[in-house]
Formats: C-alpha cells, sequence, structure tokens
C-alpha cells in the first residue's frame, strides 16, 4: 500500500519514531490487525501457489485455512519449492505481488522472462 518507504510512511501517520525497527512495526500492525475471512475455490496442485500469493500480502507472512481437511496454517518462510515449475510460478507471483514501481516490475518481468 505505501511503496518501498512503507515503513516511514506508516510510522509518521501513525505517530511512531522514524527510527522504529521493521520488527516493531510488524508487532504494532499485528496488535491491531482485524483477521481477514474469506472463501474461494483454490485448484489442487496448485494450492501452494494461491497461499503463497496470500501470504505475502499479510504482516507475518501466515495465512490460516481449511480446505475440509481441518485447520491449517501456510507459513511462507517455511515454504519449500520442489520442481523448476513451482519457483517458475513463485518468481510469476512475486513480480506481480512485489514489485512497487514500473521500473521494478519491468526488472522481475525481464528476470523471470
Amino acid at each position: 500500500m505505501y511503496g518501498e518507504n512503507w515503513k516511514k510512511i506508516y510510522a509518521q501517520k501513525n505517530g511512531y519514531d522514524l527510527n522504529i525497527s521493521e520488527e516493531e512495526v510488524r508487532k504494532k500492525l499485528k496488535e491491531n490487525e482485524n483477521p481477514t475471512n474469506g472463501c474461494l475455490y483454490i485448484m489442487k496442485g496448485q494450492d501452494f501457489i494461491s497461499l503463497y500469493e496470500y501470504s505475502l500480502i499479510t504482516i507475518d507472512g501466515i495465512v490460516k485455512y481449511d480446505c475440509g481437511e481441518g485447520p491449517k496454517v501456510f507459513n511462507s518462510k517455511e515454504f519449500n519449492l520442489t520442481n523448476k515449475e513451482e519457483i517458475l510460478n513463485k518468481q510469476l507471483v512475486e513480480s506481480f505481488t512485489l514489485s512497487y514501481t514500473e521500473k521494478d516490475y519491468l526488472k522481475r518481468g525481464t528476470k523471470l522472462f
């Protein structure tokens, strides 16, 4: 939402010290977070990439979900790739999700291509 300067903008907006660490900002965000619930269809076999994509827009990289087999947790920090297709899909998701500027988007897209 705030791009590359997210920490500075968020700190100013909320009256925090500008030297606050990213971890402290994340902790404060987590304290004020309202969990978002939703329901969507995820294709079996491609579920890892959908969960990874959603985890990139969370504060802590964690998505809690239940696909009928009981509650589970997807943690992007523990995301292990097993083949070239998964690596390519991961890079594709990152190029769309983590690109904040046109220059960054073109750089990631060119690298992916």
